[in-house]
């Protein structure tokens, strides 16, 4: 069920609720240098011929990561691997089981609200060779800020290709007006409470199928947690607030 959620978005994309799915690659993006996201991590599934890529995420502390609960809501932490220390998604340097998985107790898969989830490691990361831990930010971007987001997922809509190196872009914080109007549909508003928009209109920089669960970075500082966008990944991007879940995260 996560695998047909988090890959096959596209059979979510009706969804009359709310005109948002689950963010799966960077469309628009460049590749990324190690000083883009050294806390980033890759969140892998176990399936049928082992375990991939679904999901980004990132490292809070030295057995703590932080990613979409999308991402891992239905799963077995005996299913999960995380991934990280590197650039190339394949060639990954550090690894690790899971042994716990919280999910934010409101979340809901209809609308991605309060779309966050913490991650318990068996072994313990550390700061060392280009990877550190995420600084969390207690206070929401600014509007016009550029935010850079981070992640291994699809880079071209008409593609089901997704790119080995991490992938990078900065997108700009719409206002929360502007974010609630792009996804707000007859009769069913958008609630904006504990998440931000960022990213052109019409979508020519845009997260999209396998991001969600990775960093939107201001200053050094993780201000966003990725969540979703719009069908066919040419919406403004949808991210979770880091400044309003900073509390339960660090709870976890």
């Amino acid at each position: 069920m996560l695998r047909k959620v988090v890959v096959c978005a596209v059979a979510v994309l009706g969804s009359a609720a709310l005109n948002a799915v689950p963010a799966t690659a960077i469309v628009g993006g460049s590749p990324a240098t190690p000083e883009s996201a050294p806390y980033q991590v890759s969140v892998q599934l176990e399936g049928w011929h082992g375990k991939s890529h679904v999901c980004g995420g990132f490292l809070l502390g030295a057995n703590k990561v932080i990613t979409a609960a999308h991402c891992v809501d239905g799963a077995a932490p005996s299913k999960l691997e995380v991934k990280w220390g590197g650039l190339n998604r394949d060639k990954l340097p550090m690894a690790s089981s899971v042994t716990k998985i919280s999910i934010h107790p409101q979340y809901t898969s209809v609308g991605l609200a309060n779309d966050v989830a913490v991650l318990t490691l068996f072994k313990t990361a550390t700061e060392a060779d280009g990877v550190k831990f995420a600084h969390l930010a207690t206070s929401d971007p600014a509007t016009g800020a550029d935010v850079t987001v981070t992640g291994w997922g699809r880079n071209q809509r008409d593609s089901t290709n997704v790119p080995q190196q991490l992938q990078a872009a900065q997108l700009p914080v719409l206002n929360r007006d502007s974010c609630a109007g792009v996804y707000t549909e007859p009769g069913a508003p958008f609630d904006t409470t504990g998440r931000f928009c960022a990213g052109p209109a019409g979508g020519e920089q845009a997260v999209c199928n396998g991001d969600a669960g990775g960093p939107a970075v201001l200053n050094g500082v993780v201000v966003g947690i990725t969540s979703g966008g719009g069908p066919g990944c040419a919406k403004p991007s949808l991210f979770s607030s880091v400044a309003y879940f900073k509390p339960w995260l660090e709870s976890q």
